[in-house]
């Protein structure tokens, strides 16, 4: 038997990675503006790598607290829907908020 999918679900869980990471990465920006990071700072802390640690961090917290919540929207969804679809799905709805992410700060 074959897991049933809920792509609603799933572009919800990436809207708010996605949403996550770009407000920390604003912020990190915020501080190349006020001085307090240079420019090549900045674009170091934007590796893929980096934003998908950011991605990251916003699951443990969502495990931690139960739910998945946005930095900058009132969207949230229930960790435990996201446990349910699997490293392997989790690991791809990551990468792709970090892709969105990269194209909302102009990155790529």
């Amino acid at each position: 038997m074959t897991k049933k999918v809920n792509y609603k679900q799933e572009v919800q869980i990436v809207t708010i990675l996605k949403e996550n990471i770009v407000y920390e990465v604003a912020g990190w920006y915020n501080e190349v503006q006020d001085g307090h990071r240079t420019e090549q700072e900045y674009h170091n802390m934007t590796t893929d790598g980096d934003l998908l640690s950011l991605a990251d961090w916003s699951l443990q917290e969502a495990y931690k607290d139960g739910f998945l919540t946005s930095e900058s929207s009132s969207k949230a969804i229930e960790a435990k829907h996201i446990k349910f679809l699997g490293n392997k799905q989790i690991e791809a709805l990551k990468e792709v908020a970090v892709g969105l992410a990269k194209i909302d700060l102009d990155l790529v």
